[in-house]
This record gives C-alpha cells, sequence and structure tokens, in this order.
C-alpha cells in the first residue's frame, strides 16, 4: 500500500487526486504495477497495489551488480512496451528510476519488471503539460530543471513557464539503463548533478574505459534516450525497434 499526503499534490482544474488515482486503476498491462483500490481521508489518499514478490530493481543491482546486456535488453524491451501503452493513455510517469521499478523474482533469467508508484503521474492534454519540479533528482530531465528554473525566477516570474510531457519519462529510462548496465550512478556528486544533468556529462562518460566491455548499440541507446533536446530524444516506441532490443 502506497499512501499520498492530498497537500503535496496539485491536481488539473476541477479534478481530485482521487479521481486522477482513478484513472489509474484503469490501466492494464503486464509491465504495470495493478493499482486494485483507493481509500482516503481527509488528508490521504492509500493505494492498494498488487503484490510483487521480487523486490525493485535498485536492490538487486546492490545484490547482484550490474544486469549481463542480453538480460538488460529483455527487460528494457519490457519497460518500453509499458512506457508506449501508458503515453498512449496521455499519462506521464514522472518519477521513473529502479526503486521504482518492481520485479516478480530475483532469478534475472526469468525475472519480469513492473512499473510501480505512479503517485505523482500525470494525465497530460498536450506535449508539454506538466510544469511542475518532480521525479527524484538523478533520474530528471534537463526540461524538468530548466522549467523549475524558470519558474523560480523572479526575472522570469511573470513569464509563461514552458512544461514538459512524455519525453520526461525517455529521458529517465535513459538513466536506468545507464544504471542498470554499469551499476553505478549517472552523476559523480550529488551537489553538481543539476549542472551534469543540464550540460549532457553522462554521455561522455561512455567513452570511458569502464565501458569498453559494453557494446555499441548499446550505448547509441543510451545516448539516444539521454538526449538534451526532448524532440529529438527516442519515443518508447523507436526504443522498441532499437537494434540493440532486436
Amino acid at each position: 500500500m502506497c499512501c499520498i499526503e492530498k497537500c503535496r499534490f496539485l491536481t488539473r482544474p476541477g479534478r481530485s487526486l482521487r479521481q486522477e488515482a482513478e484513472l489509474m486503476k484503469e490501466l492494464d498491462h503486464p509491465g504495470i504495477v495493478k493499482l486494485l483500490d483507493c481509500v482516503e481521508d481527509e488528508s490521504r489518499l492509500c493505494l492498494v497495489m498488487e503484490y510483487i514478490p521480487g523486490g525493485d530493481m535498485f536492490h538487486n543491482i546492490a545484490q547482484q551488480g550490474r544486469f549481463p546486456e542480453t538480460q538488460a535488453a529483455r527487460l528494457l524491451r519490457q519497460l518500453a512496451d509499458a512506457l508506449s501503452y501508458v503515453h498512449s493513455k496521455n499519462i506521464v510517469h514522472r518519477d521513473l528510476k529502479p526503486e521504482n521499478l518492481l520485479l516478480t523474482c530475483p532469478d534475472r533469467d526469468l525475472m519480469q519488471v513492473k512499473i510501480a508508484d505512479f503517485g505523482i503521474s500525470r494525465q497530460t492534454l498536450s506535449s508539454e503539460d506538466c510544469q511542475t519540479y518532480s521525479g527524484s533528482r538523478d533520474y530528471r530531465a534537463p526540461e524538468v530543471i530548466r522549467a523549475s528554473m524558470i519558474s523560480n525566477s523572479k526575472q522570469n516570474a511573470s513569464s509563461h513557464c514552458k512544461g514538459y510531457g512524455k519525453a520526461a519519462d525517455m529521458w529517465s529510462l535513459g538513466v536506468v539503463l545507464f544504471v542498470m548496465l554499469r551499476a553505478e550512478r549517472a552523476f559523480d556528486t550529488f551537489d553538481s548533478v543539476n549542472r551534469e544533468i543540464i550540460a549532457g556529462l553522462p554521455l561522455s562518460r561512455l567513452g570511458e574505459k569502464s565501458w569498453h566491455d559494453v557494446s555499441e548499440e548499446a550505448k547509441d541507446l543510451v545516448r539516444s534516450l539521454m538526449q538534451q533536446d526532448p524532440k529529438i530524444r527516442l519515443t518508447a516506441e523507436q526504443v522498441k525497434s532499437h537494434a540493440w532490443l532486436s
């Protein structure tokens, strides 16, 4: 069960947090943890979720190390298929990270992966409908950070803040793949994460010796997902047809 403090989340005008959650109940895909029910009181909304026994990807990597490419590719294909489904419903997850990717069992040859924690997801009406600063630090897309910088700037306080959309999930998927292949953070220091994301520094690391045993196809997919410009970033459907997954 996941409980959400209502005061922490802004909903679309005319729609309650429960109504936002009810949208999640309609999601039905093997790569998504099923929302079974919603229970609420004055301050909290509690989500009753499908039980997935294999733990999350973060702890699996911590215990077993990086994923071999064949296993990583199989799981990434499942994630791309699930994201394609979610995005077809005009829903942006906004917090894709290994901790929110649940595994059906610990055995990497048998496990399936499911996306969990849609607690801060949003249904969008346009490609750049989301504007709040959400998600986890290491996995936020550059446009999410820039949107926050603009909205918080006194100089731009009265200007329109350009938002973000589905492409932000694809950046996060690229960071997830980076972590799966290397079992290490994509960014070196906590203090400079935002600067490194905007500067595109993680991609420069793909040429380091520690990546010499990773195939060019896998590195190309990481690069294609972690493009600074969201307009040229791969979509979930395009990921499914990438050479590394074929």
